[in-house]
């Protein structure tokens, strides 16, 4: 899936997420944001208040911080001897590097700990996730992950039905932490913190143009996690940016594939063209940003609007470090995010309370600092200076002396 002709996300498999088209946005608190059938409007925000020359400052500072290496926050230490010959079904489509990544780590955390990894590979299919979800139930699985994006409420049948039969189920990177999906069953979503993603682009923006930044920030309502970064970004550039302007354009659409790619391309290109000021498109997921960027050459514009987004996916790493329109990439440990799922699932089997923020750490990349990474494939402990799963072993599990 990660290709330059296919679209991948952080919610880890977009297409699939946007064919899903029963799925709402999540609801956010914003109101200047107006969606038109089919397409993408949007309503300028600027600052009411805030020194410019201190929230530049500011927002300098915010990158400086967030360009090092992601601090670990461990959660706190426990036994997890009631891991030992636990089984967890992993209900969800594989295909994706990224989505191997989470399956992977947490499959190595789990098996340091003597419990064993289902994985059943529904390749995007919802009737496949339902049939993953029926064999998991039928087979007394000792837990259920949801690992692809899909949120739990499109399964919220299945979910009860794992209730009932006394298996937790947990679910990726479709809430907030601390602001959990209700579903009846789940018993927990592991996530970014998808509005700090939204306030490190803004950061960005507003330290590279000194305080100047125009342009658009589009997001896709379809996947909810897009949805707060969007306020993130509003927030920051609100608080820390009077001189800013952006539009906030939503891209609505049925389908994946080439619908997907034309509908981010034609807001790019739109947007450039009706303000000809516009010096930034930030999209919710570099993988979007694949798209727009297209639309950014069609406009004419390649050498003078920067492009960012969320997620370090491979091919847009190796256009950081070519030197490309797209100048900014958010990353998030994968790593972190796989073993943060494995400890929860295990604290559950050991009646621990649930860590529902895991504090997973950021790290903004650009073509200075990937310069002598090895973008090829992706390598969290090179890309991020940190084992993370190291820290998990032997602080929070003892594993490790």
């Amino acid at each position: 899936m990660l290709t330059r002709s296919r679209l991948t996300s952080v919610s880890a498999a977009l297409a699939a997420l946007l064919a899903a088209a029963a799925l709402s946005a999540c609801g956010s608190d914003d109101s200047s944001s107006a969606t038109a059938a089919g397409g993408a409007t949007g309503a300028a925000t600027t600052a009411a208040s805030s020194d410019a020359g201190g929230g530049v400052e500011a927002a300098k500072a915010l990158v400086a911080e967030a360009s090092e290496t992601p601090r670990f926050v461990a959660p706190p230490a426990f036994d997890t001897a009631a891991a030992e010959g636990k089984t967890v079904w992993w209900i969800g489509n594989v295909e994706d590097p990224i989505l191997r990544q989470w399956v992977e780590a947490a499959r190595e955390a789990w098996e340091a700990n003597g419990a064993e990894l289902r994985v059943y590979d529904t390749k995007g299919s919802i009737p496949e996730h339902v049939k993953g979800f029926d064999l998991a139930i039928a087979g007394k699985a000792d837990a259920i992950v949801l690992g692809d994006g899909f949120p739990a409420v499109q399964f919220a049948a299945q979910v009860k039905r794992a209730k009932d039969a006394g298996i937790p189920f947990f679910s990726l990177v479709t809430g907030q932490p601390r602001e959990q999906p209700e579903v009846d069953g789940l018993a927990l979503d592991v996530s970014y913190d998808y509005r700090r993603v939204g306030q490190l682009l803004a950061a960005w923006a507003i330290a590279d143009s000194d305080g100047t930044a125009q342009g658009v920030f589009i997001e896709t309502p379809a996947i909810p996690s897009s949805t707060f970064e969007r306020e993130g970004f509003q927030r920051e550039i609100e608080a820390n940016c009077p001189d800013c302007r952006f539009e906030y354009k939503e891209v609505e659409q049925t389908g994946g594939g080439s619908s997907a790619q034309d509908a981010l391309g034609n807001v790019a290109r739109t947007s450039i063209l009706s303000n000809p000021k516009t010096g930034y498109v930030i999209t919710a997921f570099d993988s979007q940003a694949l798209y727009a960027m297209a639309g950014v050459q069609q406009a004419g514009a390649g050498t003078r609007v920067k492009l960012a987004g969320f997620n370090t996916i491979v091919p847009q790493m190796q256009n950081l470090k070519k030197g490309t329109p797209f100048k900014m990439d958010v990353g998030g440990p994968n790593v972190w995010l796989g073993y943060a799922l494995a400890d929860n699932v295990m604290r559950e089997w050991a009646g621990e309370e649930l860590v529902e923020d895991p504090q997973i750490g950021f790290k903004l990349f650009t073509e200075e600092n990937v310069q002598d990474l090895n973008v090829d494939r992706e390598d969290g402990t090179e890309w991020y200076g940190v084992d993370y799963g190291e820290l998990f072993r032997r602080d929070v599990w003892g594993l490790e002396k």
